[in-house]
C-alpha cells in the first residue's frame, strides 16, 4: 500500500513546514502539495530523492515501504514453489 501522501504530510509537519513553505522549497504550488497529501496526485518520480533528502529520510520511508518478509523467507518460498513446479 502506498502511504506517500500521508507520509509527506507527516514529515512536513515534523519539519514545521506549511504547505506553502514546502511548495517553495520544491518549486511547486501549494495546491500541488495539497493534492499529494490528499492522494489525488503523486510527485514525479524524479522528485522523490529531493523530497526524501529535504525530510532527512530514505525514499523507502517516504513511500511507506517495508519488507513484507525476510530474504530467507523469500528464498524458502521460491524453493518450495520450484519444487512444486518440477514434480
Amino acid at each position: 500500500m502506498l502511504y506517500l501522501g500521508t507520509n509527506i504530510k507527516e514529515y512536513r509537519l515534523k519539519k514545521g513546514f506549511t504547505q506553502e513553505q514546502l511548495a517553495y522549497e520544491l518549486g511547486v504550488s501549494s495546491q500541488t502539495i495539497s493534492r499529494w497529501e490528499n492522494g489525488t496526485t503523486y510527485p514525479d518520480i524524479v522528485m522523490l530523492p529531493i523530497i526524501a533528502e529535504l525530510f532527512d529520510t530514505s525514499i523507502d520511508n517516504l513511500m511507506g515501504y517495508a519488507k513484507e518478509c525476510s530474504t530467507a523467507e523469500r528464498e524458502k518460498f521460491f524453493k518450495s514453489t520450484h519444487e512444486l513446479e518440477t514434480h
